[in-house]
């Protein structure tokens, strides 16, 4: 037998329980509310939402196209001035010259080297010069190499990042770029429609848990109702187990929403990524181009004519 503080102390154990795996939940829920800036009412969340989606990403869309019209205009006024304003003319042009002097220079070394190999016994020729000649052949050599990873760099560099210098050196191509930044505007519908299910999922997993503690409670008041009411008259053992039993249910309830808790508030906490959008947009040819590139971009411009001017 079981005496009925006994059997009570351990009911209260239980709901205790039951509502601190509860609380996880509602701790998640506030971080969640403090993060999104949700108000109090769920049934507010979506629209307020929202509202302050669509004008976060009115302010993203906004920033971004005046940082790309302030690349593009200083990266056409300091480097293609010379070229009628065609900054990607110039970096071209200068690659043209590289490319000759590099193969003229490939040309000149390999002639210096068979002359060099033809004549190194040549007594006619005073042996200081010969042992200069002969000393003079590695540093020219790495200085070639030196020339050839540069070379082989710039190639690299217009390689993967010539569509971005496309729509940056050109305003005809940055209008293009941008009016397709325009026309993916992050609509109302859109918004709820990806945000309204995810919040409808928490607020039933909300309504889920508070049934499950609702019911722990309403346990716990007919057990102390009932055992109460046995006076001093203990419980027998196979009839505790039996309703204590009814506690550890719920407990297994609780635990098993916990997975699909973190997935649905994650999920939360990533609408907040459309904020941000569209993260890319075509180019030219239909490239994606990443919009967080184009700073990156403008860099890689910079270090490619600097290459070209170190070279000739």
């Amino acid at each position: 037998m079981i005496t009925v503080e006994d059997a009570l102390a351990l009911v209260h154990q239980k709901e205790n329980e039951i509502r601190a795996l509860c609380f996880d939940f509602d701790e998640s829920l506030y971080r969640l509310r403090e993060t999104l800036h949700l108000p109090y009412s769920p049934e507010q969340w979506c629209i307020s939402f929202t509202a302050r989606l669509k004008f976060l990403n009115k302010e993203y869309r906004r920033e971004t196209k005046n940082n790309l019209q302030a690349l593009s205009t200083r990266l056409r006024h300091e480097f293609g001035q010379s070229y009628g304003g065609d900054a990607l003319a110039s970096l071209k042009n200068q690659i043209v010259t590289v490319n000759e002097q590099f193969i003229k220079a490939t040309k000149m070394m390999d002639e210096f080297e068979a002359l060099y190999l033809g004549r190194m016994r040549d007594e006619a020729i005073p042996l200081r010069d010969r042992v200069l000649l002969y000393r003079a052949i590695p540093r020219l050599r790495r200085e070639l190499q030196r020339a050839a990873d540069e070379h082989t760099a710039i190639q690299l560099v217009v390689n993967v990042w010539g569509v971005y210098f496309s729509v940056l050196a050109s305003e005809p191509e940055l209008n293009v770029f941008l009016e397709h930044l325009h026309l993916q505007k992050l609509t109302k519908d859109v918004i709820e429609g990806t945000a309204g299910p995810v919040f409808d999922d928490i607020i039933k997993v909300g309504k889920e848990r508070d049934a499950i503690i609702l019911q722990s409670s309403r346990l716990g008041l007919e057990h102390e109702a009932m055992w109460l009411a046995q006076g001093g008259q203990g419980i027998r053992e196979r009839e505790f187990r039996r309703e204590i039993a009814k506690y550890d249910d719920l407990k297994a309830k609780v635990a098993a929403q916990r997975t699909a808790q973190t997935d649905i508030v994650n999920k939360a906490v990533e609408l907040t990524q459309l904020s941000t959008s569209p993260a890319t947009l075509p180019g030219p040819g239909e490239v994606e181009l990443k919009l967080d590139q184009f700073f990156e971009a403008y860099k890689m411009f910079v270090g490619a004519h600097a290459m070209c001017r170190s070279m000739q």
